[in-house]
């Protein structure tokens, strides 16, 4: 027999009446060593998990975007003005006294010694140059008097540092720290980021020790979701396994068969880790839920076959000796439950692999990874359990005992389902089951309805539901970066910031008259646009530069020639170049920072839409204005990975539904199974539009992988089904008969997949929690509707699987 000939036989021998074959397939006598194949899975096992470890961390942005015109841009931006990798620290200063001076002249003094730091703002940038020579100088500059109240008038009339460097009652001062650091992405790059970022950490915590301070900015963001990243893999593995080994031994109640369970599962995840470390792929946001999801799918994968044993096992004659049982046994499992299974991971790997049509690397390795895994998984399964459970005895030929009639057909014709006094735990639920979808059947029409309600209901949540994915929205309200945030926001204004770079026509620079004078009409048009709190140009630095010298506000530069003294002054390099982080191309390039009240993904870009149309409008006919920065970056990698999820998951639908068409031979079987399982997904979404929640580039993967796991139970119960069909049984009673065989291992896979996508809830990482807890009620909805609206159907529509 040809090895792969069981996969394609439709229907199992015990479902058509088909008599089996007693010539043992030669693929059934790889069983006939079970030791030898345990050894070998557990020595692949330990070689694979010898070399997986340690796992890299990694969180790259400008990997995401490589090759795309927004990253073109902003890497002009980088090569002309600098980086705006910036670190913003600031901490309470007890108003302006000498102290609160010298205590920010010690500050930039370390922070200028790093390698790493390119320039330091702050207030000190308003002190005299020879004052800031050193401490002493600064010392005796302080001890003038009225030096004090002019510093304050200063300020005061300064915009670079009114409201950006200091809080308008000067009770809090700010440092902004920007670090010289590579552009591109890639490993090497993200390392050198995350080391200067460390060094940075470790310089102001020897400086302020105990005393209170806080930091803000891209880099702090990203840093603390690498932590929660961190923390979430040592908590949700454990806590996974932990939860998946308690309901198999609610379901099974023996020791050794959640031996055998994790056994198989647990070497899967160690091959896919070692995959991982092979393909250089890291631990971020979205490979965290990676391991946690295939624990559950293996489990159902390993429910579904240990089952089967169980349920032959006390079939088997063994009027023979024990090993031909053992190979009959092995024959009408594996002829059972191969072919469901290998539609079941199919489906599922296109769910995963339906991700990596993604623009998104993360996503798209994700993807990748997880249908990989879905594969290891199967053959994991298929290497371990026979062989386990046949060396085990938890599966060897025992006396026919009867816990259901010979003949479930007949046992099933009568108004009550039959059965012994004495039933086991999984009889129970089984006889449950198959009462539940005997009044489903009796009243079809009825439950069909009350779907339809049910989807209007969902529909009207998904409408409430707003679209998000802003990045700072992933950590908790308590989180301390999210209350560093709010402190700043309260003492200085907006942190969010998009960029503007503007050119003007001809090539006329900014450094004379006519182009300076472009910038202070381009900032009002700017500013009377909904959601900007400020900007920040060339403009505001040359004018503060004459406003410190004049020792007066002042609104305007009136000659070329003050404009270029102004710029040479500005442009000073022992002022740090505050000038050129403005200006680039010899005066012809100028950014124009602006601060938003703007936090969501979507709404940055939605108003870096209006800032660029307003800016067309306010300047000369031939000027160019392009918005680019990290939050415009991050904002455009989220609404790319929405927008390709959404596709993802059309291509999985399309897959699967071919899938299930080409297996059944029946274009209504693809359309029965497209309502149980579309209609969870719509229920889970509506249910987040009704409790407030927003969809983001995290839940937005829950439709791919959830139509890749929801849609094993309607594979395993048309299966069954159809085989029922094929022996003239009626609808109705087909619909008990395959919930009285299935039934307890579909309820046990969706309880295994919700416990498992469950404990994400314990994520320090606000997006991973709503993920778990999302998928889990998607799951729970899944088996709800296949066990109800499933039958209704197919007792509606019943010519579409069989006669």
């Amino acid at each position: 027999m040809h090895p792969g000939r069981f996969v394609n036989q439709p229907l199992i021998a015990a479902s058509t009446g088909r008599p089996q074959s007693r010539e043992t397939p030669f693929w059934v006598r790889v069983y006939d060593r079970p030791r030898t194949l345990v050894v070998l899975g557990l020595a692949l096992t330990a070689f694979a998990g010898w070399s997986a470890f340690p796992i890299r961390l990694g969180n790259d942005l400008e990997s995401l975007l490589q090759g795309h015109p927004s990253y073109a841009t902003y890497r002009e931006f980088l090569s002309r003005l600098g980086t705006d990798e910036s670190v913003v620290v600031f901490h309470p200063s007890g108003g302006l006294d000498p102290g609160s001076v010298r205590e920010l002249f010690d500050l930039e003094c370390a922070l200028k010694r790093l390698p790493c730091v390119r320039r330091v703002s702050s207030l000190l940038d308003l002190v005299p140059e020879e004052a800031r020579a050193s401490r002493e100088a600064l010392t005796q500059w302080l001890g003038r008097a009225g030096t004090l109240t002019r510093l304050r008038e200063t300020i005061a009339r300064t915009r670079f540092a009114r409201g950006h460097l200091a809080s308008g009652d000067l009770e809090f001062f700010a440092a902004v720290v920007t670090l010289d650091l590579p552009a591109g992405g890639g490993p090497r790059a993200e390392t050198v980021r995350r080391e200067a970022f460390a060094t940075l950490r470790r310089t102001l915590d020897g400086h302020y020790g105990a005393r209170p301070r806080q930091l803000l900015g891209y880099l702090v963001v990203e840093e603390r979701v690498l932590e929660l990243v961190r923390k979430s893999n040592l908590v949700l593995m454990p806590l996974a396994i932990l939860v998946g080994s308690a309901v198999l031994g609610v379901l099974f109640r023996r020791l050794a068969l959640v031996a055998v369970a994790l056994t198989s599962v647990l070497s899967a995840l160690v091959w896919t880790a070692a995959c991982f470390k092979l393909g250089d792929y890291t631990l971020n946001v979205f490979s965290t839920m990676l391991f946690p999801l295939l624990l559950t799918v293996g489990l159902t994968t390993t429910i579904y076959v240990m089952s089967a044993y169980l349920l032959h096992a006390a079939e088997v004659e063994s009027a023979d000796t024990v090993p031909s049982a053992q190979a009959a046994l092995h024959v009408r499992v594996l002829r059972e439950v191969v072919p469901p299974t290998l539609i079941c991971t199919t489906t599922t790997f296109a769910g995963f692999l339906s991700l990596a049509w993604t623009d998104t690397p993360e996503i798209r390795k994700f993807g990748i990874y997880d249908a990989l895994g879905t594969v290891l998984c199967l053959v994991s399964v298929l290497l371990f359990v026979p062989p386990l459970m046949s060396l085990l005895g938890l599966a060897g030929p025992r006396r026919r005992t009867t816990h259901v009639s010979d003949d479930p057909v007949t046992s099933l014709t009568s108004k009550e389902c039959p059965g012994p006094p004495r039933r086991r735990h999984g009889d129970r639920l089984a006889t449950l089951l198959v009462l539940v979808v005997r009044k489903v059947g009796a009243r079809a029409g009825l439950v069909t309805v009350c779907f339809a309600l049910i989807l209007l209901l969902g529909a009207q949540g998904v409408r409430r539901l707003p679209v998000e994915s802003a990045s700072i929205r992933g950590l908790y309200d308590d989180d301390p970066v999210v209350l560093a945030k709010r402190d700043f926001e309260r003492s200085f204004g907006p942190i969010v910031a998009v960029e503007l770079l503007v050119r003007l026509p001809q090539s006329r620079p900014f450094l004379e008259l006519d182009g300076f004078r472009t910038l202070p009409r381009l900032q009002s048009a700017l500013e009377r646009v909904p959601g900007v709190a400020s900007t920040l140009s060339p403009a505001d630095v040359l004018l503060d530069a004459a406003s410190f010298v004049a020792k007066a506000p002042k609104q305007d530069i009136a000659t070329d020639r003050e404009l270029a003294l102004l710029a040479r002054l500005a442009g000073d390099g022992g002022r740090g170049d505050l000038l050129g982080s403005y200006l680039a191309d010899d005066g012809r390039l100028a950014r124009v920072r602006v601060p938003i009240a703007r936090e969501g993904s979507l709404e940055i870009l939605a108003l870096a839409g209006e800032l660029r149309r307003v800016a067309l409008e306010s300047l000369p006919p031939g000027s160019s204005v392009e918005v680019t920065g990290r939050n415009v970056l991050s904002a455009i990698v989220h609404r790319n990975t929405l927008s390709n999820e959404l596709t993802s998951f059309a291509l999985a639908l399309a897959a699967i539904l071919a899938v299930m068409a080409l297996s059944f031979g029946s274009l209504g079987i693809a359309a029965i199974a497209a309502a149980p399982n579309l209609l969870p997904l719509l229920l889970t979404y509506g249910t987040m539009g009704w409790l407030g929640a927003t969809l983001d580039v995290v839940t937005g993967t829950i439709p791919c992988i959830l139509i890749g796991l929801v849609v094993d139970d309607t594979v395993h119960y048309f299966f069954r089904y159809r085989g029922h069909r094929a022996r003239g049984t009626s609808a109705a009673l087909a619909a008990r008969l395959t919930t009285l065989h299935t039934g307890r291992a579909m309820v046990s896979s969706a309880l295994v997949l919700a416990a498992g996508a469950s404990v994400m809830a314990f994520s320090g990482f606000k997006m991973t929690m709503e993920f778990g807890v999302f998928t889990a009620l998607a799951v729970l909805y899944g088996i709800a509707v296949e066990l109800t609206l499933t039958p209704a159907l197919l007792v509606l529509l019943p010519g579409l699987l069989g006669k």
